[in-house]
């Protein structure tokens, strides 16, 4: 049975963010805090805690012993490997396969068969990568409905490597997206801070968010159903960056539930789709580039256009391989 936890804000502890004070009370990493916090598992005065909460004398702070050390169960289901050494993972992630488990979504098939749990069966050794144990072996991720490359590390060396490699934009990051509405240009860059909208789970352009920017190129503007297939390029990685910035400028991504949710367009899934990753191997040095085909439900859109006519390999001849 889990144990609830009781922590007081003392008087020489006033001042300190919620999150700072717990790392140093639990002896954890700050961003590992920051994780828990954000899945809402741990509450304050009886409400949720939120990380930038200033402690006040007398708070009193209470969590779940499970939080800080959770049980995850493996799932044996198949993963989809593109390119593996031994340190590193990219993978095809399927559409609607969650990451890690989390708070928003609740069912027990998405706490139980998430992307950590296949990799806890088929690479067991993954368990203590990381920071965080929600999150072993997980650099960067993808959003549920969103399908493609995406990079695992095997080891806590290829861990601190890969996310100063993503912290410092060298890897080079591409997607491909079914938007609404035609594009006058053939290329653009958005730049647009993001933050959290206040709305749940949503975020948007805000003037206090962080930086953020996309280049994106038309590949086709389909007349017939005013919708546009586009290369999406991504200079940073904020959380549902092409989502956003598309819905800002007026070209909302097909199927998107939660930025598009009066589509016209009738569409299996959120279209996007992450189709390559190419950046430099820190231990040989040697250039990883991995490419993954679009997936046939790209193919599902109700459109006035037959998307069996749209090729890939017809913009650039790399897209046509599968793995480089």
């Amino acid at each position: 049975m889990n144990q609830t936890n009781q922590i007081l804000v003392s008087e020489e502890e006033v001042g300190e963010r919620l999150d700072a004070f717990l790392s140093k009370k639990l002896d954890l990493p700050r961003n590992q805090i920051q994780n828990i916090l954000k899945d809402q598992k741990i509450s304050i005065n009886n409400s949720i805690a939120k990380k930038s909460h200033i402690c006040e004398l007398g708070d009193e702070v209470k969590f779940q012993d499970n939080v800080l050390s959770p049980e995850l169960v493996t799932s044996d289901l198949e993963i989809d490997i593109l390119f593996e050494d031994e340190d590193l993972l990219v993978i095809n992630k399927p559409a609607g396969l969650i990451v890690h488990p989390n708070s928003v979504y609740n069912s027990k098939s998405d706490q139980q068969d998430t992307l950590v749990n296949r990799l806890l069966h088929h690479y067991p050794n993954i368990k203590n990568v990381g920071e965080d144990p929600l999150r072993p072996g997980i650099v960067h991720r993808l959003d549920r409905d969103t399908t493609g490359v995406m990079i695992v590390v095997k080891t806590q060396e290829a861990f601190v490597a890969m996310k100063q490699i993503l912290k410092d934009r060298e890897v080079e990051r591409k997607y491909i997206a079914i938007v609404e509405n035609l594009f006058p240009n053939t290329r653009g860059t958005i730049d647009a801070p993001i933050g959290n909208s206040g709305q749940g789970i949503k975020f948007d352009v805000v003037i206090d968010g962080k930086f953020a920017r996309t280049h994106y190129r038309v590949l086709q503007n389909i007349e017939e159903s005013n919708v546009s297939i586009i290369e999406c390029k991504l200079e940073t990685g904020r959380t549902h960056q092409i989502r956003v910035h598309m819905s800002a400028i007026g070209h909302k991504v097909l199927g998107d539930y939660l930025y598009n949710p009066n589509s016209r367009f009738k569409a299996p899934r959120t279209m996007l789709h992450s189709h390559s990753l190419k950046f430099t191997h820190f231990k040989t040095g040697k250039e990883i580039k991995v490419v993954c085909e679009v997936p046939k439900d790209f193919y599902e859109c109700d459109l006035d256009f037959n998307m069996e006519n749209f090729k890939l390999e017809n913009f650039d001849s790399e897209l046509a391989v599968k793995n480089v």
